[in-house]
């Protein structure tokens, strides 16, 4: 007893022993039955993809539409929510089940990801077309300015090793704050303009660039969603995006017709086929279970299939971290640097997907414009809410602890992809090409093996070890 009181004080409990007994011993998982829990990590990675974008985003623009909510809002909101549930539900995962840094790992990682990941996509799928894609500086240095001053709340916050529970608050009211100053954004930005161009441009160049702004405005309406929430886009996106009872098939061409769940679909590709194998399981499940807002001709079940969806998307994130717990166990991996790598990387595959999707439509500026925007909401909302209920409701005591103390130094990191991010935009003119596409994905690859790195105390000790079991 002594021995283990001893070693408590100077070690990190496992995460692993918060989780239901593994099927596998740990020898087991060494010798190779770990890829057992790999290949379920990924088929996670794409069940949450299919509940999100099939089944929860249509019940949330439905319910933006029966309640009549500004597509602004909704997107601040509603919306949000439903894109970013992922992240949400792994934080708390990661703040009341394993009590670790798994959820801030994973977030600060996603917010990477959804800038440089995302960015990198977008400039290489660019690069297959030959084009460019010119974005909208005003709502670029907008989010990119609204994205900084969260970041560096954050890390004033993460400076003593534990959040406190005002500081959990301020980061909520710091997000209700920015849903108001969306509702005012029009304003805001005929002023800023007007002043500034009064000073630069002539009157024919200021009512090119009014024009221009107008048009662009429209696009990036939701900045905060990585769906686009008003109505136009989204069926943009629909339009190349076939969902039938769940079943995500990406048909850029609309020469498929849509694919039934209990008809084997003879007309698609191979590729497709097989997908929809894959798929065909988690897929029946969803059809059974959650309600398709999309087929549905009574609104009264819109309320079931919004909850059901909630369910399905907590239980598929606690199994989610659950498997990449094992996973980072097995190789002696901090839970720290799995978020920031595999967590927040799968996670991100939905939204760069889909903003290939958009930018394939010449639609560039739409996905920079939320992927900054979804960042914000991750750094506010995904970690201020669980964190919030953990220091007021949940605990006795009134602040939630933080086991590493080079997340702080991997979230001042943030700020300099954030720089470098934006800088690469201005030097090019604020152009999406293959060359601001390569940078990106540069920074990103050196940003997360500098991350892991750190958790991996390579450069200091940052992390205790893991305790013995």
């Amino acid at each position: 007893m002594l021995e283990k009181a001893v070693l408590g004080a100077n070690c990190t409990p496992p995460a692993i022993d918060e989780f239901p007994q593994d099927l596998f011993t740990r020898t087991q998982l060494q010798n190779g039955a770990v890829i057992v829990h790999i290949l379920v990590t990924v088929y996670l990675f794409a069940a949450i993809a299919i509940i999100c974008d099939g089944y929860f985003v249509p019940a949330v623009e439905k319910i933006c539409h029966i309640l009549k909510i500004p597509p602004d809002i909704g997107g601040a909101t509603f919306m949000a929510t439903a894109t970013a549930s992922p992240e949400l539900f792994v934080n708390i995962v990661g703040t009341f089940v394993t009590e670790g840094d798994i959820g801030l790992g994973t977030i600060l990682g996603s917010t990477v990801f959804n800038i440089l990941g995302v960015t990198a996509c977008c400039g290489l799928t660019l690069a297959f077309t030959g084009s460019k894609s010119q974005l909208e500086w005003w709502s670029l240095t907008r989010d990119s300015v609204i994205y900084g001053i969260s970041v560096c709340l954050l890390v004033w916050f993460l400076n003593n090793e534990q959040i406190e529970w005002y500081e959990a608050l301020t980061l909520v009211l710091v997000y209700v704050l920015y849903i108001i100053f969306l509702i005012f954004d029009q304003q805001i930005q005929k002023y800023v303009k007007g002043k500034w161009c009064s000073n630069s441009l002539s009157d024919d160049s200021l009512q090119s660039k009014s024009v221009e702004s107008l048009a662009t405005s429209q696009e990036t309406i939701s900045k905060i969603s990585n769906k686009i929430s008003n109505i136009d886009s989204i069926e943009n996106v629909k339009e190349s995006t076939s969902v039938e009872n769940g079943n995500n098939i990406i048909d850029e061409d609309d020469d498929d017709d849509d694919v039934s769940l209990f008809s084997w679909p003879s007309h698609i590709s191979t590729i497709k086929k097989i997908a929809w194998i894959i798929n065909w399981p988690i897929n029946c499940a969803f059809f059974f279970t959650v309600p398709n807002c999309e087929k549905l001709k009574s609104n009264k079940w819109i309320p079931v299939a919004f909850i059901t969806c909630i369910v399905w998307i907590g239980v598929l994130s606690y199994l989610l971290s659950w498997m990449i717990t094992v996973i980072g166990d097995t190789f002696q991996i901090p839970d720290s640097v799995m978020g920031i790598s595999f967590l927040a990387i799968g996670a991100g595959v939905p939204e760069a997907a889909s903003s290939i999707v958009v930018v394939k439509k010449g639609k560039g500026a739409m996905g920079i414009s939320n992927a900054l925007g979804s960042s914000t909401l991750d750094v506010l909302l995904c970690l201020g809410l669980p964190w919030l209920l953990k220091s007021t409701v949940v605990s006795t005591q009134k602040w939630v602890n933080i086991n590493s103390s080079g997340l702080q130094i991997t979230t001042i990191t943030l700020l300099i992809t954030l720089l470098a991010f934006y800088f690469a935009l201005m030097a090019n003119k604020f152009r999406l090409d293959k060359w601001v596409g390569l940078y990106c994905t540069v920074i990103y690859l050196l940003f997360v093996a500098l991350a892991s790195m750190i958790e991996l105390n390579v450069f200091m000790e940052v992390n205790l070890p893991t305790c013995l079991r």
